[in-house]
């Protein structure tokens, strides 16, 4: 089968499958050897690495336990024996955490055997710590023995001199002394001679731990023993003789506690030195755990870098021949979909020209030979609908004359009915506005009625109010009138007391003459009131009740006039609802002038499209030049419609109201324009 015979998308499936097939195997290939490197670094993690940190860890307890145990040894501090027992329990700690390293590990053949001997040394060295910390203790109770000793020993012999001093003194003092004397007081001080160098050379020792000056020191307790011989025949003194015993025998308790510290020192240092054995041992033990960790961990990364490199020669191979390969098939696979591609452009350029004429040939049995064989048959399809589209715009050209000539004849006669309408629409609206005028009186004469019954109501009110006020006063005149009266009986009491008084009483006489003046002038002028004011309560009566009888009259004439307001309202709202639809009718009207005016000009526009259609369809060359003249002799001529403009229609209505002005409607051909063609 030829290559160029397959189909696009099995070419492309073969050329992808090929690169896909060669990036698995590379990344197969990369996946395995990083799957083993994974492998081993996890080993060097959770194996080497965890020996690595446990026997480092061992070596820095373990040099710490040397470290506060050899501190201990020369200060003898309690504090660091601790710090070393510390430090061996972390020891044995981390001896521990080996031991379940080496149980779960296998590729740790060494450590189980290195921590069998690790374990036999750290037994030993616990073993010599316990040791250590007892030879101490016996060396410190040594020192005890010979401080006191030594103590005894000089303060025994300082008492004996004393003693031989003073009896050379008292000897002296008498006239003379013998030979003894002198001798016994040297011997004395030899003897403390001696104690001093001894005491001297077992501080010295100890200060520089020489065991063997300290033996030297032990040397000089011969000489002290022969004058302790030369001493005891010339002391005479039970007493001298008593002290002279308890000096020697201090003098054998200090070479006593000397020679038993110099053993006990001797068997610290032998200790010690077994001590530091065991743990240089462990310390060469544990660096060799180290240095094989370390070395099998520089094995597995050299391993891991070799397998790297050869991965990464592998890859740059396999990567140059798919690029190689990639490069090869694109341009394959592009050449042989690029030139049938080419061809099509061409095919397609002169389609664009109108050309349908064009022919695409192809034997090719791929998508670009279907797609040639579907543009053709496409060609062929497309040359067949303009011929058809051709002769149907030249039967939409006179369909569209004639349809233009009614559509003028329908507009004339909406017009003339959209004249009738304004005539109608006018007349009801002036009938209506004077309808609302009525209706506007009416509710003013209603609301004056209204206000006249309330101010008659309040001034009958006003009325009666007054009428009570005069009866008030009335009454309080006929009090005065009272009042007076009994004046005028005080007034005659008192002119018949004054003239029972005789001279003496004329002036009280002409004073109660006077008083009662006064009270009938009251007593007239309060009945004249009284008068006066009974006749005005009279009227006021009568006014109030006329007032009274006004009211129900006023109020039924407002009921009246609400009456005749409600009914004008209801003819002015069925006006209105006349007027409303007149209206609507008139603007129906009016938009179906509108619209057979627009459908005339609408037919006039279609037969002008067909025309533009037709000249549109000959920009395509179908290979019959019949066609194209047949339809360049059926071209319809242009036909002028006069278009008769559509009137402005304006609803006089009330001039005084603004909302009568009616409805203004311009169907001019001004605004025909603002139509979309078709």
């Amino acid at each position: 089968m030829n290559f160029q015979d397959l189909k696009i998308g099995t070419k492309l499936s073969v050329g992808f499958g090929a690169l896909i097939a060669i990036a698995i195997t590379l990344g197969l290939l990369a996946v395995f050897n990083m799957s083993k490197m994974r492998q081993e670094s996890t080993i060097i993690d959770e194996e080497f690495l965890s020996e690595l940190d446990i026997a480092s860890d061992m070596l820095l307890s373990i040099q710490e336990v040397a470290q506060q145990m050899t501190a201990y040894n020369i200060s003898e501090d309690p504090q660091y024996r601790r710090l070393g027992e510390k430090g061996f329990s972390d020891f044995k700690n981390f001896a521990s955490q080996a031991q379940a390293l080496a149980q779960r590990a296998e590729n740790l053949p060494q450590l189980q055997a290195s921590l069998n001997d690790i374990l036999a040394q750290a037994a030993t060295i616990e073993s010599l710590m316990a040791d250590a910390a007892s030879q101490l203790a016996n060396i410190n109770q040594n020192r005890q023995g010979m401080d006191q000793s030594a103590t005894f020993y000089m303060d025994n012999a300082h008492s004996l001199l004393n003693v031989q001093n003073q009896n050379m003194a008292e000897e002296l003092a008498r006239g003379g002394t013998d030979a003894s004397r002198l001798e016994k007081i040297i011997l004395i001080n030899n003897i403390i001679d001696i104690g001093n160098e001894v005491r001297v050379a077992n501080f010295k020792a100890q200060a520089t731990r020489d065991v063997a000056a300290l033996k030297a020191a032990l040397g000089k307790f011969e000489q002290m023993n022969q004058y302790f011989a030369q001493l005891k025949p010339l002391v005479i003194s039970a007493q001298n003789i008593a002290e002279l015993e308890k000096t020697q025998a201090a003098a054998v308790g200090y070479s006593t506690a000397m020679v038993a510290f110099a053993a006990n020192y001797e068997a610290l240092q032998a200790s010690n030195k077994e001590f530091n054995t065991a743990i240089d041992q462990i310390k060469n033990t544990v660096a060799a755990l180290n240095q094989a960790a370390i070395s099998e961990t520089q094995a597995i990364s050299k391993s891991n870098i070799s397998l790297i490199d050869s991965s990464n020669a592998i890859m740059l191979v396999g990567l140059t021949l798919a690029a190689i390969f990639g490069f090869f098939l694109a341009y394959v696979i592009t050449r042989s979909i690029n030139q049938p591609l080419q061809e099509g452009v061409v095919f397609a350029t002169r389609l664009a020209e109108g050309d349908l004429t064009a022919k695409l040939d192809t034997a090719r049995k791929d998508e670009i030979g279907d797609l040639a064989k579907a543009m053709t048959r496409m060609v062929d399809k497309l040359r067949d609908i303009i011929t058809n589209v051709k002769q149907s715009a030249e039967n939409i050209s006179s369909a569209g004359s004639q349809m233009s000539a009614k559509s003028q004849q329908v507009s004339q006669g909406a017009n003339e009915q959209a004249s009738s309408t304004e005539e109608v629409s006018s007349s009801m609206e002036q009938m209506s506005s004077n309808i609302q005028q009525n209706t506007d009186n009416a509710q003013q004469t209603q609301r004056i009625a209204q206000k006249a019954a309330q101010d008659i109501k309040t001034s009958s009110d006003n009325v009666n109010r007054t009428v009570s006020s005069m009866r008030t006063i009335a009454e309080k005149i006929s009090i005065i009138n009272e009042i007076a009266f009994q004046t005028n009986i005080l007034a005659l009491n008192a002119a018949v007391e004054a003239a029972r008084a005789g001279e003496h009483g004329k002036g009280f006489a002409v004073v109660a003459a006077e008083v009662r003046k006064l009270a009938e002038r009251s007593q007239n002028a309060a009945a004249e009131i009284d008068e006066l004011s009974r006749n005005s309560v009279d009227i006021a009566e009568t006014s109030g009740k006329l007032l009274e009888n006004v009211v129900p009259d006023i109020l039924k004439t407002a009921s009246l006039v609400q009456e005749i307001a409600a009914a004008s309202l209801e003819q002015n709202s069925g006006a209105g609802q006349i007027n409303n639809a007149i209206q609507q009718l008139n603007q129906v009207t009016q938009q179906n002038a509108a619209a057979a005016e627009e459908m005339a000009t609408s037919s006039e526009e279609l037969s002008s499209q067909a025309e533009q259609l037709s000249d549109v369809m000959s920009f395509f060359n179908l290979g019959n030049e019949a066609v194209r003249s047949r339809a360049a002799s059926r071209k319809p001529k242009a036909r002028a419609i006069a278009h008769q403009p559509v009137q402005h229609i304006v609803f006089a209505g009330n001039k005084s109201k603004a909302k009568s002005a009616g409805i203004d409607i311009d169907l001019s051909e001004a605004h025909d324009d603002e139509y979309e063609r078709f």
